[in-house]
């Protein structure tokens, strides 16, 4: 299990010579990448993203038949929407879907995800069949209730067994996030996720690559994360890993290839400790490496959600 953290930032040529020689207080300018950070949680964790990327729960679609249509005729034009006795998806009453595609209600939720019944309805996602030449593939659209402009619009292409690519974007605001994502998970134990998120007419980026294997006892998750923005640019490496019951963190952060602190730990919680002269890090300055580690699992809370509904509806 490692974890390793690359920073420089700077805003010259000349201020770069220096912010990149001197790697001993390289966790100043974590405070920019936080706030990137922040920013792309902010977007994925708006009202209409943060609905969405629940509405797979209680949500079961028919897996189609190979070459036949992904979205049958029964829910071609049809309005699903949440019971609040079974807590389930189902066919409403309600007009105003595409002909050609399968709505989804998208209700209010708290950030637990939880939602209160009746739910208050805040937007529609739409699910259109766009396979081409034997591809399958789905168009996804949601928003709010007016209708335009789209928060979320991305096409879900079958590349393999098991395996998707997904491109499009999330909005919120002022800011647009660019969608570049792969999920395989053909083998059930040991899924892998590529994603790449731009946040469009910044230098903001964040790239994903992500292993986990599951076995009978055991449980690893390798990731390596790359944050990017302009001239400041971290990676971390990170390793967690479970064994009956016990689980583990290990590995070092690195600044410019040079040791700066080590990773160890046990439970959900890892420990940072400087292995510079330092005798240990700020409260603030843990809370940010902290912040960075815990992003993939933000990214999964939202976009896994979303992809998963359009997912139900791609062959196995």
């Amino acid at each position: 299990m490692r974890l390793s953290v690359r920073l420089c930032v700077a805003t010259t040529l000349t201020a770069a010579a220096i912010a990149c020689s001197e790697p001993t207080e390289p966790l100043s300018h974590l405070s920019t990448i936080g706030n990137d950070l922040t920013l792309v949680s902010g977007v994925l964790t708006s009202p209409i993203a943060w609905s969405a990327g629940w509405a797979s729960y209680g949500l079961h679609l028919p897996t189609p038949d190979s070459g036949s249509p992904l979205i049958p005729d029964s829910l071609r034009g049809r309005t699903l929407a949440l019971n609040c006795t079974t807590f389930l998806y189902a066919i409403a009453p309600d007009t105003g879907a595409p002909a050609t595609a399968v709505r989804l209600m998208l209700y209010q939720r708290n950030p637990g995800g939880n939602l209160s019944c009746p739910p208050t309805p805040i937007g529609h996602f739409d699910l259109f069949d766009v396979s081409t030449a034997g591809v399958p593939a789905i168009h996804a659209v949601a928003t709010d209730l007016s209708g335009d402009p789209p928060v979320i619009d991305y096409t879900m292409t079958r590349t393999g067994i098991g395996s998707n690519t997904t491109t499009g974007f999330v909005a919120s605001g002022a800011h647009r996030l660019g969608l570049n994502l792969f999920t395989d998970d053909s083998t059930r134990f040991m899924p892998v996720t590529r994603w790449q998120i731009d946040v469009v007419g910044t230098g903001i980026q964040e790239v994903l690559a992500e292993s986990i294997f599951q076995g009978v006892d055991t449980y690893s998750d390798d990731l390596d994360f790359q944050i990017s923005d302009g001239p400041a640019a971290t990676e971390v490496v990170a390793g967690y890993g479970v064994f009956n019951t016990s689980s583990s963190w290990g590995g070092k952060v690195s600044v410019d290839a040079v040791p700066f602190a080590k990773i160890s730990g046990t439970g959900d919680a890892p420990v940072f400790s400087p292995t510079t002269p330092r005798v240990r890090f700020t409260s603030s300055e843990r809370g940010l490496l902290t912040q960075v580690l815990n992003a993939p699992a933000g990214l999964h809370a939202t976009l896994g959600g979303m992809l998963a509904v359009s997912t139900q509806l791609l062959p196995r």
